[in-house]
Parts: structure tokens; sequence; C-alpha cells
């Protein structure tokens, strides 16, 4: 039975070709707008957080409190164990901060002097306008050397280039061997130099603050809380006693914005799709339509001959269904071909603009696929009713 519906719904459709063509044309060119819209969606998010995940860190700056009678001190070793302690931490390292006069020639300048690890730059994204950044091999060699934020550079050399220049920092000569780009935060006027450095020009013994930067997908506040809960197990401190360090936490709120922004985007796709679903099933209900005029006197004589009304709706059904999968399936096809077809030809001028590679999803591609199928049952199945309330004697006299 189901057999011989389906070899009728392959002839009828072959009989009419031109027809069954501009049927499922439309509901082809909806499910490519689907694919393209949705591809172009995921290119974007992709694109855009790539580009800006590195400038939003999920870190944790530890700074020392103090007890009822001293300051508490944190040193080097306690930065080793806790880095040791927390998983959840990519990076954990000590800085340090002194304010000192730096002096080029006959200019004075009161600087903000940072000691960092060689991998702070990497953690905080700092890019260079030009040199180097210091390295490991400096750190072991107690290398006197220093990189200057933009506004540093410019009050102390204008225009002039600095890779290479002395500064006089306490009783030594620092050289110079990079310069930053502007960042518009605190780095613009910062000097940053090894760490060992700074503690050996200035008898440094201590740390000023602790840097914890996460793991992608790490819980802030837990992190915050367990650093405190083991930093009080380490100095000696009670729970009741919060006073010992000082926490400040950077969170990922650009990120979540940005996927709402995203989500939003991606629903806006979905309801431009479902405009063109819409108008497909506009197209098919009027094609329906004439067909059902058409075949009225066939559907009386088959009703006359016993057939029921869930045959003829079955039979009609199962054209529009076979219409719409076949379209749709053409439709995702020649949407993956030109996504394909984008990420080949475009691909210089997407990664000039920060677009990622388009990508469709397959359960897009099948969700797709199922509304049109629906959109064309409910388009199928509406005129198709309104033909088979006639009485047959109407039907047969093309009433």
């Amino acid at each position: 039975m189901a057999y011989s519906y389906v070899v009728e719904c392959i002839c009828n459709l072959q009989n009419q070709k031109i027809r069954t063509f501009f049927t499922g044309f439309s509901v082809l060119w909806a499910v490519v707008m689907l694919v393209l819209l949705q591809a172009g969606n995921t290119a974007f998010y992709n694109g855009m957080m790539r580009k800006f995940r590195p400038y939003v860190k999920q870190m944790v700056t530890i700074y020392p409190g103090y007890t009822a009678t001293t300051p508490i001190v944190l040193t080097e070793k306690f930065v080793d164990s806790l880095a040791h302690h927390l998983i959840e931490c990519e990076a954990v390292m000590p800085l340090c901060r002194k304010k000192s006069s730096v002096v080029y020639e006959n200019k004075n300048y009161e600087a903000d002097v940072m000691g960092t690890p060689s991998r702070y730059p990497q953690i905080e994204n700092l890019e260079l306008a030009s040199g180097r950044f210091f390295n490991k091999r400096d750190e072991a060699d107690n290398k006197t050397v220093c990189i200057l934020g933009a506004k540093m550079k410019a009050e102390l050399f204008g225009d002039m280039p600095a890779i290479g220049q002395s500064i006089g920092l306490g009783s030594e000569l620092v050289s110079v061997i990079g310069v930053l780009i502007p960042t518009g935060d605190q780095h613009d006027t910062k000097m940053l130099i090894p760490l060992s450095v700074l503690q050996r020009l200035f008898q440094y013994t201590s740390v000023d603050s602790i840097v914890c930067r996460l793991k992608p997908n790490s819980d802030l506040h837990k992190t915050e809380k367990k650093i405190r809960d083991y930093s009080a197990r380490q100095l000696n401190r009670g729970e009741v006693d919060q006073s010992f360090i000082y926490t400040s936490i950077s969170s990922h709120k650009v990120i979540d914005r940005f996927k709402i922004l995203f989500q939003v985007v991606r629903i806006f796709g979905w309801f431009v799709s479902c405009c063109f679903m819409v108008m497909g099933m506009v197209s098919i209900s009027n094609i329906m339509l004439v067909i059902a005029k058409e075949r009225a006197s066939e559907f009386a004589i088959r009703k006359i001959f016993g057939a029921t009304r869930l045959s003829i709706i079955a039979l009609v059904l199962g054209e529009s269904i076979f219409i719409t999968l076949l379209s749709g399936a053409f439709g995702v096809g020649i949407g993956l071909f030109i996504t394909r077809f984008i990420n080949l030809v475009l691909s210089n001028w997407m990664v000039a603009y920060h677009v990622a590679n388009f990508e469709f999803q397959f359960v897009d591609g099948i969700l797709g696929l199922v509304v049109s199928i629906l959109t064309g049952c409910v388009a199928a199945i509406i005129p198709v009713k309104r033909i088979l309330s006639m009485q047959p004697i109407d039907a047969l006299n093309n009433k």
C-alpha cells in the first residue's frame, strides 16, 4: 500500500515537471538562505571571539593586608606554593612596584617602575611598537634592561628612537630594549624591568602583589575563595580575619555580553530564514491550491469509489513532503558549496577583517529540513481540505 502511494506520488510529480520545479525552488532558496545566514553568523562570532578573547582576562590580583599589629608580607616562596596549589590558574606571578625618578640627559621623570617576571607581557597581552621583551636569559644574567610605556617614552625621548638608550634608575643605568604600543591603561606610564633587577636596586625582599590568571571556563568567585582559604592556612590567619589579604577580580562579562549579542544575531538570522520559509509556504500553498482545483474531479471520483479523506490528504502530503525534502536537501548542499567557495576565495579578506571561516552546523541543517517539511505540509493540507469539503457532484462539475 505504502509502495503504491510512493509510486503514484513520483508519477504525478514527473507528469508536472515545470510545476514541481517552481514549487520546490522557493523551498530550496529558503534553505540556502538559512545555511548562509547561520554560517555567516558563526563566522562573525568566531572571528570576533578570536580577536577580543586575548584582551578579556579572568584574573585575581592579591594584595597584602594587615593584622592587628603588623602588615602581612608576601614572599616569592609563598607565590610558588600558591601556584603549585591552584590548578585553576594558568599563571601565578609576583609583582613589585616602586615610584622612582628616572633620568635621561637633562630630563627627570617620575616613573612607576614595575618589576615583573618575563611572562608578564604575554599574560597581559602587551604588544611592542619596537624592540623586544626581556626574557629568561636576561633574568638569569641579571641584566639591567627595561621596557617603556608609550607615554613615558614620549616624555623622555619625544620622537627620537629609544631602543639602545640608557636611562638612570637609582644608582645604575638601565638599557631600553622595548617600547610598548599605546594601551590606554596604566601601562602607558610604566617602566617594566625584570623582577630580580628591581629587588636588587631597591633592596626588596617581598612582593607587592600577586597576579593569578585563570584557565578558560574556571569559576572566578570559587577560585577567589580558594585563594583566600589557602592563604589563611599558609599565613596562619583565621577565617574570621578577612583583612590579611585583599583581592581584586576582573571577570569575563565582556565575553558574556558578546555571547548575548551573538545569540540575538543568531535568532534574527533564524527569523529572516523563517520569513523566507513562510514565503515558500505561501508559494507552495498557491501552487497546491491550483493543483487541488485541477484534480478536484479526480478526488471526487476517488471518494465515490470509497477512498477516505485521509488517504487523499496523505497522497497530496506525500507529494509535498517529497518536494520539500528533496528541495531542502539540495538547498543544504548548495549552501554548503557556497560557504566552501567563500572560505576558499575570500580567505585573505576574511583574515584582514577578523572573520573566521563560514561554518554550518549539522544540527541546523536537520532543523532547516524539518522546518521546510512542516511548512510544505501546512501549505499543502489547507487547499486540499478545502477541496475535499466540496460535494463530489460539485467537484465533478468544477464548481
